[in-house]
């Protein structure tokens, strides 16, 4: 008998403010910005993602 491995969300890699992505195991996300700044530029621009609070698993 073999166990499962727990699931990891994987939402997309970009994605602007305020999208929420839902996962198909009922978990939903919502992105906020992240930004990298090196020597005073922008270096690196990705959301960062957080899972909503009170989501229903299974």
């Amino acid at each position: 008998m073999t166990t499962a491995h727990p699931h990891r969300c994987h939402p997309p890699r970009r994605a602007l403010r305020g999208t929420v992505y839902t996962c198909w195991c009922r978990r939903r996300w919502v992105a906020f910005d992240s930004v990298t700044i090196r020597d005073g530029t922008v270096s690196a621009l990705r959301p960062d993602w957080r899972a909503v609070a009170g989501v229903v698993g299974f």
